[in-house]
């Protein structure tokens, strides 16, 4: 009996029970992919950085979907529709919530949630990682209308003062 109580106590151990939490909201561009051509290094490189706040919070099949078909159409606007389609096919088959890597669907996440509808905790959480991130220009920007387009709290603007 002590034994099955000791093997209880360690797998147990193994798992917390607070449930997944969020981590920090990171973006590489885009993944294994050049961020832009030779003309120009960051030519796409904001489509990707889009694609990965959707991709760092998961959700629903439907809305991976979405990010994949939104990178899809913002790259082809900046090069040929030919490159877009070609990310997106790389994002389908790679980007799955199935698979360990750092950039699958729902990476934030400290487990895989598979395809979920965000609960309001959830929802909640990601407002507030959003907000704490701190991004300068363009970038700040994708995050506020990504938070628009997601029905989420906007981001509060800061004042510098001199």
């Amino acid at each position: 009996m002590k034994i099955l109580l000791l093997f209880f106590v360690l797998i147990t151990s193994q798992f917390s029970f607070a449930g997944p939490t969020l981590n920090r909201f990171t973006s590489d561009g885009c993944s294994n992919w050049p961020d832009g051509s030779i003309f120009d290094s960051t030519l796409w490189k904001t489509c990707c950085f889009e694609h990965d706040i959707s991709y760092w919070m998961g959700g629903t099949e439907k809305d991976r979907l979405k990010a994949d078909e939104t990178l899809k159409m913002c790259v082809g606007s900046r090069v040929h529709f030919m490159a877009g389609w070609v990310m997106y096919s790389g994002v389908r088959v790679g980007g799955g919530p199935g698979y360990y890597t750092p950039y699958r669907w729902g990476y934030g996440w400290s487990t895989p949630r598979g395809y979920k509808r965000l609960t309001p905790h959830e929802k909640e959480t990601v407002e507030d990682e959003l907000a704490r991130t701190c991004f300068i220009g363009e970038e700040q920007g994708i995050i506020e209308r990504s938070m628009q387009e997601k029905k989420l709290k906007p981001v509060p603007r800061f004042k510098f003062y001199r």
